[in-house]
């Protein structure tokens, strides 16, 4: 079976409801959902273990949502990348938890600053895109994302059911190495 890592967001875990629901949809078609646990409080850290298990691991995609959204458009891996209602600025959406953001503020300059020169689509992954819930409760930065990258809409909130995911699949498989 061919893998996939999923970079769950902030408060979840290795064992989250979107890993499993999404090994479930996915393993018929051949396909593994794997995660790994990431300093999610302290990003420079955080990106260098993803990065790490992305060596070790070898998967051809990375699946993210919400905060891992963010550490997952910092990856340097070259695999597509599919984000699930991703956070592009939590030194923004952080404090609104409680959470310290201000780790954050200097790799979000950097983030958009590589790329607000370029045109749409761009990105040093070549392959990103982005699925938002029409009623996210939490935050939308579809507006931004879609400047710079394909973005598509479902239909419902922060968090995806089974029935939401099962909906994006087909659009999700078109984007996954054969």
């Amino acid at each position: 079976m061919k893998k996939i890592l999923y970079i769950y967001g902030l408060g979840s875990s290795t064992d989250s409801d979107t890993r499993k629901m999404l090994d479930e949809i996915l393993s018929p078609h051949g396909f593994t959902v794997i995660s790994v646990a990431y300093n999610q409080k302290l990003p420079k850290i955080g990106i260098a273990e993803l990065n790490a298990a992305i060596e070790r691991e070898k998967p051809i995609a990375v699946i993210a949502s919400s905060l891992g959204g963010f550490f997952a458009m910092n990856l340097a891996a070259m695999v597509p990348v599919i984000l699930i209602n991703p956070c592009l600025k939590p030194s923004v959406e952080m404090p609104k938890l409680g959470e310290d953001g201000e780790a954050f503020r200097a790799i979000e300059r950097s983030l958009f600053n590589s790329y607000k020169d370029c045109e749409f689509p761009v990105n040093h992954l070549e392959k990103m895109y982005g699925f938002f819930g029409t009623h996210d409760e939490l935050f939308s930065y579809k507006d931004e994302f879609s400047k710079l990258f394909p973005a598509y809409d479902f239909d419902g909130g922060h968090r995806p059911t089974k029935e939401n995911l099962r909906h994006m699949m087909p659009e999700i498989l078109k984007k996954l190495p054969k």
